[in-house]
């Protein structure tokens, strides 16, 4: 029961036993033994009245007051995440292998063919080496670039890619102009610990 209605039949209790000691008063004084008895329940009434009064003014202070909750503190915002790890890893790999980053860092504006052509080499071996060592990568399609191929009904558009001249619905007869490549296997080792793993390659500085 609800504060309001214990409150209700406090004060109904009250109403009614003043009510009936009110109407069984001029019974109850025509007896002088009564008297007594009279004076105690009018006591009693008046101290159950006075209880009840003090009871529902502290009840309706505590009401009024608003209900104080621990407020929940906030979660710190998410770190925000500037690189992949493993990016840089692969990046540290071909620039240790085939020294790529420099070669893509460098301006060549200013170079001669011939001279591109040379480091090309070496940068090319190197980055070869690098992912036939930690990648395996097969072609998604074994057949002759160049050849007369059939795309079936149900192909997957991210393995196969169409172009030219596509119109109505498979299956599709066209030339493999490129036979794609997919990752089977890859053995990169694992990252080490106690490092930056935002570096690609250390600063080398040499002691005189």
């Amino acid at each position: 029961m609800s504060f309001k209605g214990i409150t209700f039949a406090i004060f109904l209790i009250i109403a009614l036993a003043m009510a009936g000691l009110f109407f069984g008063l001029p019974s109850l004084a025509s007896q002088p033994q009564n008297t007594l008895i009279m004076i105690c329940a009018g006591a009693g009434l008046l101290l159950f009245a006075l209880l009840s009064s003090v009871v529902y003014g502290v009840g309706k202070n505590a009401a009024g007051q608003p209900v104080k909750t621990k407020e929940k503190e906030a979660a710190p915002p998410p770190e925000t995440v500037l690189f992949d790890e493993k990016i840089v890893q692969v990046l540290s790999l071909l620039q240790k292998k085939g020294r790529l980053i420099d070669f893509l860092q460098e301006d060549i504006a200013g170079y001669q063919d011939s001279q591109i052509g040379a480091a090309v080499r070496n940068i090319h071996k190197g980055c070869r080496e690098a992912v036939a060592e930690y990648v395996t990568i097969d072609p998604v399609m074994k057949e002759t670039e160049g050849s007369d191929i059939t795309i079936e009904e149900g192909f997957d558009p991210s393995v196969i890619r169409l172009t030219g001249n596509v119109v109505g619905a498979p299956p599709f007869k066209g030339v493999l102009r490129h036979c794609g490549w997919r990752v089977s296997k890859t053995e990169v080792p694992a990252l080490p610990k106690n490092q930056d793993l935002s570096i690609i390659e250390p600063a080398e500085v040499e002691m005189e």
